[in-house]
């Protein structure tokens, strides 16, 4: 699915203009990670990871087709005071599980987050270690999924 991505720019003095990171914020502030963040707004994708419209979920994108190894990230969600768990809105008729870190030196933040096999979008909630501030978002997964919502709460 093609995405329009809006990033800011600066000029060197020299009238150069440096690589742009791809964020998921886009020219925007960073995400709230206490509201609910769409798995599609990923940024970066690795692996079979794809962005798809969910058939049984009208209009709404999904990140679909996950596979194990796969990952996915999304820059920058502000964390403020830092997140006690995080809710997941998943759908896996194998079950699996996910690995959270944050930020460029990949803090993790939960670690093989059981997903329970479901046909149906189901809600997982889990304990994270708490990071503080801005950072990055990286989803490691394992087994077959789709990802529709991420949520963090205090």
């Amino acid at each position: 699915m093609r995405k329009a991505c809006i990033e800011p720019i600066h000029f060197n003095d020299d009238g150069t203009i440096d690589e742009v990171e791809m964020t998921t914020q886009g020219a925007g502030k960073p995400l709230d990670a206490y509201s609910p963040i769409d798995a599609a707004r990923a940024c970066r994708l690795e692996g079979h990871v794809r962005i798809r419209l969910a058939g049984d979920l009208p209009k709404r994108e999904v990140l679909a087709d996950i596979q194990t190894g796969d990952a996915a990230e999304w820059k920058y969600i502000d964390f403020g005071e830092g997140a006690t768990s995080v809710s997941i809105r998943v759908q896996a008729p194998t079950g699996g599980r996910l690995t959270l870190s944050a930020g460029a030196e990949k803090t993790t933040m939960a670690d093989h987050i059981p997903i329970p096999p479901a046909d149906q979008w189901q809600t997982v909630k889990a304990p994270v270690t708490a990071v503080k501030g801005v950072h990055a978002l990286r989803m490691e997964f394992s087994g077959d999924m789709n990802i529709d919502t991420v949520r963090f709460e205090k």
